[in-house]
């Protein structure tokens, strides 16, 4: 094995497999960002985006409240050591009549494959790790003006060296849209509010009865977003999040920030302060219509420990 092959599992091994820490939490892989455009941001979205985006779907559920459309995104991020990210998502509204937006998302990380071997040095075959999260989604819009309210629950399994744990979650989240201190354009909410608790459930269990339990990698997020005006030839936006992980005593901080261009292409930037991942992400998003719909790729770069490759994630959607 390669000296840069044993330093990627090391990382893999310490970040994502710290399920029998006694001071962790398990499944960390749900702390990664699910799309690329919350990656790029610096996982600064609880506080909304622009437009309805499918990476609400794991930030901020309310922000999916006024959605009009069908949307379909796939995701998929190499992660370090040849392990894989990758996240499907859809997300429909019923139509004017029924205020409620409803979706699914399936979430899952691949990971590196492991030699095994027996108390006497005998090769026992290869294993991975492997985790995967479904999601159903709801969000629908509260009577005061601008404000909407989403959640998810969600079933989670991981396959830990030939043991299954799994386990049921809730995400609970609310969005306030308004316009500050009547500052921009006339009728455009040009500030958000956002608060998100994630991952709020019991302990994860293994089958077959074992009395080991690992606790979820529970959070609340609390942001806050502004953006110029609603579109224009230069559109730029601010965000600012605090994320609380519950179960292991520690905060980090969030900046995202973005220009959009014609409404068309947008160029992202964040910045991560206090945990695991911290530093600076970029990327960029455009949109384009098609005969089936528009399409909007999105793009991130994620830069790592200076031993590690960067991140590159990639996610094609269609909006129908």
């Amino acid at each position: 094995m390669s000296g840069n092959r044993i330093l990627c599992l090391l990382f893999l091994l310490i970040w994502s497999g710290r399920t029998l820490s006694a001071d962790t939490s398990g499944a960390d892989f749900l702390k990664i960002d699910a799309h690329p455009y919350a990656a790029a941001a610096g996982g600064a979205l609880v506080a909304g985006t622009g437009n309805p985006h499918q990476a609400l779907a794991v930030a901020n559920q309310a922000g999916l409240a006024h959605v009009t459309n069908s949307i379909l995104a796939l995701s998929t991020m190499p992660w370090i050591g040849g392990t894989l990210f990758f996240d499907c998502t859809w997300i429909e509204s019923p139509g004017p009549e029924i205020p409620l937006t409803l979706g699914l998302a399936l979430t899952g990380f691949s990971s590196l494959t492991v030699e095994q071997f027996d108390i006497n040095g005998e090769h026992r075959g290869d294993t991975a790790l492997f985790d995967c999260a479904a999601s159903f989604l709801a969000s629908l819009p509260l009577p005061v003006e601008g404000l909407s309210a989403g959640a998810a629950a969600r079933f989670i399994i991981r396959d830990v060296y030939e043991s299954i744990l799994y386990g049921f979650a809730l995400d609970l989240s609310v969005l306030w849209r308004f316009q500050l201190f009547g500052f921009g354009e006339p009728g455009f909410a040009n500030f958000s509010l956002g608060l998100a608790i994630r991952n709020l459930g019991p302990n994860l269990a293994f089958s077959g009865g074992d009395t080991f339990s690992d606790r979820l990698p529970t959070t609340l997020s609390l942001g806050m977003r502004w953006q110029s005006r609603e579109s224009g030839l230069l559109v730029p936006w601010l965000s600012l999040e605090m994320t609380s992980y519950a179960n292991e005593g520690e905060k980090n901080w969030r900046f995202g920030s973005g220009l959009i261009l014609v409404g068309t292409l947008e160029i992202v930037a964040g910045y991560r302060y206090g945990n695991d991942l911290a530093g600076v992400s970029l990327g960029t998003s455009i949109t384009f219509p098609t005969v089936l719909g528009t399409v909007r790729l999105d793009y991130a770069f994620i830069p790592l420990a200076d031993e590690i490759e960067p991140v590159h994630a990639f996610s094609l959607g269609l909006s129908l």
